[in-house]
């Protein structure tokens, strides 16, 4: 893992902590559509790009 994906990741909680604590509901960050269709939505992109079988 490179210093990107570690400054991504950070970026990307501390954005959403930063949200929760301006007053929002945590609630609001949580639906079961919206994590299916991204979780789901990765998991083809993955499967897409390094598909499963004997590498050449």
């Amino acid at each position: 893992m490179d210093i990107t994906t570690v400054f991504g990741l950070i970026t990307g909680v501390v954005v959403v902590t930063l949200a929760i604590l301006t007053g929002s509901d945590l609630w609001i960050f949580l639906n079961l559509p919206g994590f299916l269709i991204v979780m789901g939505g990765t998991f083809a992109a993955t499967l897409i790009k390094f598909p499963w079988g004997c590498p050449r």
